[in-house]
């Protein structure tokens, strides 16, 4: 279990859970019990021992600064994650405001000044050029053309089972435009060129699009069968994690404007402890530097995929032995 804090002008901070083949048990609305799934990738070596790893989680959580979090050694984070995981002491994030962070940790594109504003209307990229070394979309824009890829996109390509869950999306499918299905509602996110109606908190109903970095793609969403099967709420949460042959090898869980510490600070309840994973000492604490795209880099290294945009460039680090010793 590796537990990413954020500093400073992070928006969003960050935890992210690795599970080898062992099993553990975490709390509240995250993951449950798991086992070893199947093999994993065969690209480039990951530290550590990573490659060993069957299943990872990334839960986003939003707005509040390391002292409010962790700073009081009671505290329910700190008393558990802090404890087991390691606290990366200088992580940071890409961009100031919600929506170019996430879409940094899926992607690798870097901020533009509409996803800087937080995309209150979903306005699709001018052109199609993608340039440079790390493919960089040109322009400004919220909407993705479907030549850029996600990581989603990656494990797809790779035979690897992914799913991002949203909690409260579908709750009201006229204000996130979700859609039916038999897992219950998906693929909730603004039609381009409209305004996001999910920007603030409604009465029963705090899903946020832009804290679904891959609600961002045409890659994603311009496929509704594809983005009906990745792009859920937390319905079928509980059910995908009873076992290992239905928990998606990777897993995006953004909870909704309450939970998530953005609105109002929810209750944390503590995690409860399963068997350890053998990939981190308790106590571990790194100074490295590392941000968003470090993120996204070491979950690419542990399913053996290429490095998507920003995260290829040669100054960003994957997490290394100082969390993974």
């Amino acid at each position: 279990m590796a537990m990413v804090k954020g500093r400073r002008w992070l928006a969003a901070p960050v935890f992210l859970l690795v599970l080898t083949a062992c099993t553990s048990t975490a709390g509240r609305q995250g993951p449950g019990t798991g086992t070893a799934g199947t093999p994993a990738g065969s690209g480039p070596a990951a530290p550590g021992g990573l490659r060993a790893v069957r299943h990872v989680w990334v839960i986003e959580l939003e707005n509040q600064g390391y002292a409010q979090s962790f700073g009081t050694p009671s505290a329910d984070l700190a008393r558990t994650l802090a404890r087991t995981g390691a606290p990366l002491e200088n992580y940071y994030a890409i961009g100031h405001s919600s929506a170019a962070n996430y879409v940094a940790q899926v992607s690798g594109q870097a901020p533009n000044i509409a996803t800087q504003s937080d995309c209150p209307l979903w306005v699709p990229f001018a052109g199609q050029v993608i340039a440079g070394p790390y493919r960089q979309v040109l322009g400004e824009g919220c909407v993705y053309p479907a030549a850029v890829q996600t990581v989603g996109n990656q494990l797809s390509a790779a035979g690897r089972s992914w799913t991002a869950y949203l909690q409260d999306m579908g709750n009201d499918p006229a204000r996130d435009n979700t859609v039916s299905t038999a897992r219950g509602p998906a693929c909730g996110h603004p039609a381009t060129w409209a305004i996001d109606h999910t920007q603030k908190a409604a009465k029963g109903d705090q899903y946020a699009a832009r804290h679904d970095g891959f609600t961002f793609f045409r890659s994603v969403t311009g496929n509704q069968a594809y983005c009906d099967a990745h792009i859920l709420s937390f319905r079928p949460l509980p059910g995908d994690l009873t076992r290992a042959s239905t928990t998606p090898a990777f897993s995006w869980i953004s909870p909704n404007l309450c939970d998530d510490g953005h609105d109002a600070r929810a209750r944390r309840r503590p995690h409860r402890r399963g068997p350890a994973v053998p990939l981190i000492r308790p106590g571990t604490v790194s100074t490295v530097d590392y941000n968003h795209y470090s993120l996204l880099r070491t979950v690419e290294d542990i399913f053996g995929l290429p490095h998507l945009g920003d995260a290829a460039m040669p100054q960003v680090r994957s997490f290394g032995p100082d969390v993974f010793g």
